[in-house]
């Protein structure tokens, strides 16, 4: 069963978000994902995620942050419960 894992870098001090971002999408799994919060769009990051055969997701967060959810790419049980996920919150509002 696919599982969400969630890291919040918006309270800390570039580079940190990025640095902290590579290290745990090194230990994603088959069929998780991961939802990362950073304190703004972190652009120099998506160019790195096709590096490493990370496909993603990128949106508003909350409040100035910014949402990037990453899953293996061609790990279709992990995408295709993050657009499940992402799709229920959209609709909630959230």
């Amino acid at each position: 069963m696919p599982y969400k894992h969630q890291f919040d870098f918006t309270l800390l001090e570039p580079p940190e978000p990025m640095e902290k971002a590579l290290d745990v999408i090194e230990t994603l799994q088959s069929g998780d994902y991961l939802s990362m919060l950073f304190p703004l769009q972190p652009v120099p990051l998506f160019a790195l995620l096709k590096q490493y055969g990370i496909d993603y997701f990128s949106r508003p967060g909350y409040g100035d942050a910014w949402e990037v959810l990453v899953w293996r790419d061609g790990d279709r049980k992990a995408e295709e419960a993050m657009r499940t996920d992402a799709s229920l919150v959209e609709k909630k509002g959230l």
